[in-house]
C-alpha cells in the first residue's frame, strides 16, 4: 500500500497520540438495539465532509477505504478495519460495559459506547453497536427500498440507506448521515458485503 494512502487512512482515524491519555467526557449513551449474532465482511469506503471553520477556510473532505470484518457474539460487537492490502488499522469493541478503540500499535481508548467514542475522538458518529442489526435487516426477499428503510430505522435519526445487488451474491449498502457534530456535516459510508460462506453438507470424502 502506498505510504500516502496509508497516511490518509490513518489520518482519518484521527490523531490519537494525545487523546489516548485524556479521559473522554461522559454523555448519555444511545438507546440500545439488540445485536443479532452473526459475521459480515467485505470492503468499505468512507467520506467525511467538514464545514468551513477558523482552521479550515473552505471546508474539507476526508476519504478512506479498506476492508472490514464485523462480528456479533455473546453480546459483544467487534469491528476490525484493515487497509486494502490487509494491514490491520484498528479494532472497535463494544458491549454492555462500554466500548474501546484499539489501534494497531496497541493504544487503547475507552468510552461509554462506540458512537460517543468515535464522535468525541474523530468528530463523526458511527453506531457500531447497531451495525449487526442493520446488516441483518438486509436479509429478505422484499423490495430493496423497504429493506433500506429498515436499515436506516435501525441506525437512527439523520441516517439514510440505499441497497444495490451486485454479482456473486454481494450487496452494496450505501449509508449517509446528514446530522452535524463538531463541524462534520455529512458522512457517507459504503459497504460492499460479501455473501456468507457456503457450508457444504456433502460428507463424502
Amino acid at each position: 500500500m502506498p505510504a500516502r494512502s496509508r497516511r490518509r487512512l490513518l489520518g482519518l482515524l484521527g490523531s490519537l497520540t494525545l487523546t489516548a491519555c485524556a479521559p473522554l467526557a461522559r454523555r448519555p449513551a444511545p438507546a440500545a438495539v439488540p445485536a443479532p449474532e452473526g459475521q459480515w465482511q467485505g470492503r468499505f469506503s468512507l467520506r467525511v465532509e467538514r464545514l468551513a471553520s477558523a482552521e479550515i477556510q473552505n471546508g474539507r473532505t476526508d476519504s478512506a477505504q479498506g476492508n472490514f470484518a464485523l462480528s456479533s457474539r455473546g453480546g459483544q460487537v467487534v469491528l476490525d478495519l484493515a487497509s486494502p492490502l490487509g494491514q490491520t488499522l484498528a479494532r472497535i469493541e463494544s458491549d454492555l460495559r462500554g466500548a474501546a478503540l484499539v489501534l494497531a500499535d496497541g493504544r487503547r481508548i475507552e468510552a461509554a459506547d462506540a458512537q460517543s467514542l468515535l464522535e468525541q475522538l474523530l468528530g463523526w458518529r458511527l453506531p457500531v453497536d447497531r451495525l449487526p442489526a442493520a446488516l441483518a435487516a438486509l436479509a429478505g426477499e422484499d423490495d430493496a427500498l423497504l429493506r433500506a428503510a429498515r436499515v436506516a430505522a435501525v441506525l437512527g435519526a439523520d441516517w439514510s440507506a440505499r441497497i444495490e445487488a451486485l454479482d456473486e451474491g454481494r450487496q452494496r449498502l450505501g449509508l449517509q448521515w446528514d446530522g452535524w457534530s463538531q463541524g462534520v456535516s455529512k458522512l457517507a459510508l459504503t459497504l460492499i458485503i460479501d455473501p456468507p460462506p457456503r457450508v457444504s453438507t456433502d460428507l463424502r470424502r
